[in-house]
């Protein structure tokens, strides 16, 4: 049966969450070489293909982040290479044949700047959720450290949402405070014009 299409895949500058798991729930990257590994491709990969990395976090598990897609078919093409070379070095690193993934990766558009401030503090709070670490700073394959104003990730674009906010202190404070308990509250830490910043860019 022919697999449906995705109602972002024709449509440029669309922001979407975008995220997967190891066939049958097993770990897929469950050291920190592997997640390196992992990274790695992500890099190499938007040198070729025109897809911004906003939010990501490498987890044992699989993966969750959120891409800007510049260009129509953009993301579909980045994960395909992504999943694809992944798959083939993490065969071959355990011996094994086979689907590493569960099935092809699952994206949602990402409907305005309230749901981005929202997803991106759930992809960064994951590894704390999951008992990895105490502070999502301390999770290394994450781009939390980058936005809250530590070391400049090599990956991530956070320019959007820093505008969105009002920068990494902002965004700590958004991290730290937010209660998701009250989603409307992402109105208290977005910048006066936040709709304008967000519309220009989608």
């Amino acid at each position: 049966m022919p697999r449906g299409s995705r109602k972002y895949t024709r449509m440029a500058e669309t922001i979407v969450h975008v995220y997967n798991w190891g066939v049958d729930r097993r770990p897929i990257l469950p050291t920190d070489d592997d997640r390196d590994v992992f990274v790695g491709l992500l890099l190499q990969t938007l040198e070729r293909i025109p897809v911004a990395v906003l939010v990501y976090t490498a987890l044992p598990w699989g993966f969750d982040m959120i891409l800007h897609q510049h260009e129509p078919y953009g993301i579909g093409a980045f994960m395909k290479k992504v999943e694809e070379e992944y798959a083939i070095w993490f065969n071959k690193k355990t011996g094994r044949d086979g689907p590493v993934f569960s099935g092809r990766y699952r994206g949602d558009i990402v409907p305005d700047e309230h749901e981005f401030l929202r997803i991106s503090r759930s992809i960064h709070r994951t590894p704390v959720e999951a008992g990895l670490v105490r502070d999502p700073n301390c999770w290394k394959h994450s781009s939390c450290n980058g936005y809250c104003g530590g070391s400049i990730g090599l990956l991530e674009d956070s320019s959007l949402i820093h505008a969105l906010i009002g920068g990494g202190e902002q965004y700590a404070n958004f991290m730290e405070h937010f209660v998701p308990a009250y989603p409307g509250s992402t109105e208290l830490y977005l910048v006066a014009d936040h709709a304008t910043i967000w519309a220009e860019r989608t």
